[in-house]
């Protein structure tokens, strides 16, 4: 299967796949999820759905919340499919996984680390019109 057809049927699968946790299950004992990327494999019998899960109050999730709504889509996984294959035409319908996307935790983490070791002041960010040395940049045209 060609690499270019297999990223649009990685993107269809994650829109709809999206679309069928938001509107079609019962949301009670899921957190607020985004689904942030699909692996399907080059057969297309197999997926795996990376995904994050956001805690309204503390703008980020526990280890606890994850797992539950891990669990929960894992048992969800047979109605997902049954309702992919209504909406995407192909000729297998991949097996689903699901995945917590740790990515995001990792850039977070990297970006506060980086803050700590450089942050940033606003006494010492360089104006636009000012060079790096501090003298002052001429913006007319010459000649």
């Amino acid at each position: 299967m060609s690499n270019n057809r297999l990223k649009r049927v990685a993107k269809e699968l994650q829109r709809e796949i999206s679309q069928i946790i938001l509107y079609e299950l019962e949301n009670s004992s899921l957190g607020f999820i985004t689904i942030t990327r699909v692996e399907p494999t080059p057969d297309l019998k197999s997926a795996k759905v990376f995904m994050t899960v956001l805690d309204y109050k503390a703008e980020s999730s526990s280890a606890d919340e994850q797992k539950s709504t891990l669990n929960s889509l894992t048992q969800k996984a047979g109605y997902i499919q049954k309702l992919l294959g209504k909406r995407i035409r192909l000729r297998y319908l991949p097996k689903l996984s699901f995945h917590i996307d740790e990515n995001l935790e990792k850039e977070q983490r990297l970006l506060r680390l980086i803050s700590e070791v450089n942050p940033v002041r606003s006494d010492t960010m360089i104006d636009k019109k000012t060079n790096p040395d501090g003298s002052e940049v001429n913006l007319s045209k010459r000649g």
